[in-house]
Parts: C-alpha cells; sequence; structure tokens
C-alpha cells in the first residue's frame, strides 16, 4: 500500500493508519491491488477480510465464520469483524451437473439452519453467497489468481455473507411478520405495489429469493440445456402466493436422492461445432475422476 496522501482514498487512508495496531493484534496488512485489501493473521498466515457476522460451531451453519473481533482504538463505538478471505460462488465456472447441485444442497442446508434458529436472512442474491477458496485455488495470495482446481476434485464450502437486513424473531413472544424490506432481490412478489404496506413473513420471502437466484442464474432463458430438471422445484420456491411455497425443510429433501455421475453443464449459448469437442474434453475428465473416486456431488470434507 503506497503511503502518498494523494493517491489513496479515505478508507485506505484508515487502514494505513491502523496499521500498526494491527500489526500488534497480530494481523499484516498487505499492499493493495486494485479495490482489493487484505490481510494475513501473522501466526499462521491464514487470509482475511475485514467484515461480516458471526458463526456458530454446527456443521451445517454456513453463515460466514467470525475469526476476532477487533475495537478501533481511536473510535469505541466501531469493531472489525475478521472473517476468512472469501470468493463469489460462482468466481470459478460450475463445470458439472454435480457441481451445481452441491451448491444448491449447501445452499439449502444454510438457509434452512439459519430459519431453524429463528432468522430470516432477508438479503438473498449470488453476491451473497460465497465460497471458501483455500481447496481449489494455488495461491492465495494472489486474490485475481486464475489457477484452480475443479469443484469436483477439491469441494469447497458455500458460506452465507451480509447479515445487515437479518433479523431474529422470538416465535414464543412475538410474530416474524413485519414491512417488507427490499435487499438486492426487490422481485418478490410480496413486495409489490399496496403490499409493500402490508407485514409479511419474511421466511417465505427467503425461500423465494434462493429461488429466484437458481432461476436467474442457471435456468432463465435456458442458460444451462440439462437443468430443466430444477424447473417444478424452482417454479415453487417463487410461487406468487408465499403461504403456498415450500419450506427449507421440504426442499432441501427433494434434493437429497439425487447421485450424478459428473454430467457436464452445456450452456445454450454453447456453438453446436463446438459441443462435441468440449464433451470429448469431459469424457477424459470423468475418467479421472472415477479414476479417483471421486463422487459426482462433491461434498466438502468437515
Amino acid at each position: 500500500m503506497s503511503d502518498d496522501p494523494s493517491t489513496l482514498s479515505s478508507a485506505e487512508c484508515y487502514w494505513r493508519d491502523r496499521q500498526p495496531w494491527l500489526e500488534e493484534c497480530g494481523y499484516m496488512l498487505h499492499a493493495q491491488r486494485g479495490h482489493v485489501l487484505d490481510a494475513a493473521r501473522s501466526s499462521d498466515g491464514k487470509y482475511i477480510f475485514l467484515s461480516s457476522e458471526p458463526l456458530a460451531s454446527d456443521p451445517r451453519n454456513h453463515c460466514v465464520p467470525l475469526l476476532d473481533v477487533l475495537r478501533d482504538p481511536e473510535d469505541g463505538d466501531i469493531c472489525l469483524l475478521v472473517m476468512s478471505m472469501l470468493r463469489r460462488c460462482n468466481n470459478a465456472p460450475f463445470v458439472t451437473v454435480g457441481e451445481a447441485i452441491e451448491f444448491f444442497q449447501q445452499a439449502f442446508e444454510g438457509l434452512l439452519f439459519i430459519h431453524e434458529h429463528n432468522v430470516a436472512h432477508r438479503d438473498t442474491m449470488l453476491l451473497n453467497i460465497m465460497l471458501d477458496p483455500t481447496p481449489m485455488f494455488h495461491n492465495m495470495y494472489h486474490f485475481a489468481s486464475t489457477k484452480y482446481y475443479a469443484r469436483t476434485e477439491r469441494p469447497p464450502k458455500y458460506f452465507w455473507t451480509d447479515f445487515g437486513l437479518s433479523q431474529r424473531y422470538n416465535p414464543e413472544t412475538s410474530s416474524s411478520r413485519e414491512l417488507p424490506i427490499l435487499g438486492g432481490d426487490k422481485s418478490a412478489p410480496e413486495h409489490q405495489g399496496v403490499s409493500y404496506n402490508v407485514p409479511c413473513d419474511p421466511m417465505p420471502t427467503d425461500v423465494y429469493y434462493l429461488g429466484n437466484l437458481i432461476r436467474e442464474n442457471f435456468l432463465q432463458n435456458l442458460k444451462y440445456a440439462n437443468m430443466r430438471f430444477m424447473q417444478p422445484l424452482v417454479d415453487d420456491m417463487v410461487c406468487n402466493n408465499p403461504a403456498e411455497r415450500p419450506t427449507m425443510d421440504e426442499i432441501r429433501k427433494k434434493l437429497h436422492w439425487w447421485n450424478l455421475r459428473a454430467r457436464r453443464l452445456v450452456r445454450r449459448s454453447e456453438w453446436c461445432i463446438v459441443r462435441p469437442v468440449l464433451g470429448t474434453i469431459h469424457v477424459f475428465r470423468t475418467a479421472r475422476y472415477i479414476a479417483k473416486r471421486l463422487p459426482a456431488v462433491p461434498t466438502p470434507s468437515a
């Protein structure tokens, strides 16, 4: 990070001024890379970002882990939340249907866990489900690194992030029904028109958001030609009537029986002349996975 004040933003000046204190706490800031600022924990080199929400110890909990809480020495009202460095869930492309299914399963399990603890996330979108890049990426010290293993070879864990709009409810003393609040996805039917001023249960809205995430990024405009089997479930999740949407427990059970042997995700935009070539490449890749006894749905180790 440059010390020239003329080249630093106010946010960068904040980190520069606190670098000695962070070092005392065991964290070393690294040089700026574009708009990316990261740090390493001095004791073990584990990469972290300085933000986000806490995590409980249950293995079904896919909320982003909180590694540390640091109180700003110059402003007692500010706390820095330390979490592992994550990447966007689609930062590396999904290659097989099994890889996509595992993403869905972890996303479903994570939201089910959140709901079981009477918490509504309220801001589900693609940017807010991220992956731990540690298993996949060769060099964690280069955030923009393009060298990585396939998800089938090194399965990542996915995490729910951005709990800024989340709300916890006490089912014994209060109702979860409240006025809508708009997050990144503003398309929920119960938030449109006059309904925006009517209290509603945010749990079915979470279900809609997650279903819409899958619809927009895997199904819409037939983005992948061989993902149609997800359409009935997604249709249920984005039903116009919130009361008719399935619960997260019901949704997760509907994916439990899938056992897909590395079918390639086929983009509708692929040229017909290219598709056989990509298919042949995938056959050899799949043969290697089978030889290594890698599962079709790549689940990370606990």
